[in-house]
């Protein structure tokens, strides 16, 4: 049974339970559907499109959050192994790495077989990150197909099409950040290369990404009302009607 820190529970306990509450809401949709006798529509695509990056999303983060088993050798070990040199896996028993200064919070010697590990997991947590935009923006293109199945004026219609062009454009630019961020992009989950990589700083991009993110959302969620307010209701009728909308904010 494998042990995670409390990090890394936490992160697989998110998964699992997401994973679950997103596929039984995919299924109730489609049981809907069936039971009605609607067809498939672009919104219902889209949002299995953005349970499928969802599954590849994490399954990533599981997978990088399996335990790297570690040997540790002593300091006789690393001086029989002559000068250290970089070598991840190979058939020489005797290739070693020392983690000072390469790899944060390990100062003490590591077996190649385990700097391999925590090389691939920090390649699975980058790879994990690229789905996200993918995610995100299906969902959103998918809400927006469906405002267009209650509200058809040409304007509102036009409208929708301009955000899908927004979030389209906000996704494939979080893709190709994510990927190109260091040079070389090996940087990005090899820390040994931090001292020559030319890497720009992420957490300013993650920062205003997110916040265009949310931009996004609120845009999302000001259509609808903005047209209930337009319907022949009463003021407490329109109040309920933008409270279920509102709730997609949830």
């Amino acid at each position: 049974m494998p042990k995670f820190d409390s990090g890394g529970a936490a992160n697989v306990a998110t998964a699992i339970v997401f994973v679950v509450l997103d596929s039984l809401a995919v299924f109730l949709r489609i049981l809907s559907k069936s039971k009605t006798k609607h067809y498939f529509s672009a919104d219902d695509w889209w949002i299995l499109a953005a349970l499928v990056f969802f599954y590849a999303w994490a399954g990533q983060i599981l997978y990088g959050q399996c335990p790297v088993q570690c040997s540790w050798l002593v300091r006789s070990d690393f001086a029989s192994c002559g000068r250290n040199r970089r070598i991840f896996g190979g058939d020489d028993a005797h290739e070693c790495w020392r983690c000072s200064g390469s790899f944060e919070g390990f100062p003490q010697l590591l077996d190649c077989s385990c700097i391999a590990g925590l090389l691939n997991d920090r390649q699975i947590l980058w790879v994990a990150e690229l789905f996200f935009p993918f995610t995100i923006t299906c969902v959103k293109i998918s809400i927006l197909c469906f405002y267009r199945t209650i509200f058809s004026t040409r304007t509102f219609r036009r409208v929708t099409y301009a955000i899908s062009a927004i979030c389209a454009m906000w996704m494939f630019a979080g893709f190709w950040v994510i990927i190109f961020q260091c040079r070389p992009v090996r940087a990005v989950y090899d820390t040994s290369l931090a001292a020559t990589a030319d890497c720009f700083p992420f957490a300013r991009f993650v920062f205003t990404y997110e916040l265009t993110n949310a931009l996004i959302d609120v845009s999302i969620l000001v259509l609808p009302i903005y047209m209930v307010r337009q319907l022949q209701m009463e003021t407490r009728q329109k109040l309920q009607v933008i409270s279920i909308f509102a709730m997609g904010g949830l």
